[in-house]
């Protein structure tokens, strides 16, 4: 016999209480279908526009003096501080279907608001060791890639292979990162994207060098243009007076 409106009603709520969802940045339970805190939510730092093409700061806050990249351009709805942060770093340890969702709708809106006028072909993800991959379950990049290439109705394309083990990129200056990826990544299967221009997806953009030396491999192997996309940019330190 099916249930009574008032019996789902009330066996949802039995459900929420036995497990309660949790917020996507600090983990906290919250009520059902807020996906996070009110906490988080006001922490959230938005990149406003107009955003500077090179570095994908908000104009206001760009320092990067107009220095080019490999990439023509990159974007991100969030600074990387924060409630940001923290989804970040959990979206490292768990593969949470929700966080991957919530940013997806964010970068996805941020393509749509920015690089409205390109003609994307396809998207790919920055990779991750095979070994790497295989000992967390999953890539995060990839995820977010798969989730907006689905937003945005463009084929994702699993053409970037990383080729040796890099040490950790955020125990390394500036400098330091650009030699560390050097010559670690390389294309597959590059029929997918000659003279098509690929969305390079990420989860977080420090100085850029792994996005630059993925966006190198993908026009050396025949892509147009390059632009990229990530859940959240390393915000910069204050402007010198």
């Amino acid at each position: 016999m099916p249930l009574s409106m008032k019996a789902k009603r009330l066996w949802l709520r039995v459900i929420a209480w036995l497990f309660p969802e949790r917020c996507i940045f600090c983990d906290e339970p919250i009520p059902s279908l807020t996906l996070c805190c009110e906490d988080c939510r006001r922490e959230l730092l938005l990149i406003k526009p107009p955003l500077c093409p090179y570095c994908g700061m908000s104009k206001t806050d760009c320092n990067c003096r107009r220095r080019r990249h490999r990439y023509d351009r990159v974007a991100a709805p969030f600074y990387s501080d924060g409630a940001a942060h923290e989804g970040l770093l959990r979206l490292k340890r768990i593969d949470d279907p929700q966080a991957i969702a919530y940013f997806a709708d964010q970068m996805a809106a941020t393509v749509r608001r920015e690089y409205g006028e390109e003609s994307l072909h396809v998207a790919a993800a920055v990779p991750m060791m095979t070994a790497d991959r295989y000992e967390r379950g999953y890539n995060q990049s990839e995820l977010l890639a798969k989730a907006v290439a689905e937003r945005l109705g463009i084929p994702y394309v699993a053409v970037l292979t990383k080729c040796y083990a890099t040490q950790p990129q955020k125990a390394l200056s500036a400098w330091e990162r650009a030699g560390n990826v050097l010559g670690a990544y390389d294309v597959e299967q590059a029929s997918l994207i000659v003279d098509k221009t690929v969305l390079l997806v990420d989860d977080v953009l420090t100085t850029g060098a792994t996005t630059d030396e993925c966006a190198k491999m993908l026009k050396l192997y025949g892509a147009a243009r390059v632009l990229c996309v990530t859940a959240a940019i390393r915000r910069p330190k204050p402007k010198k007076q």
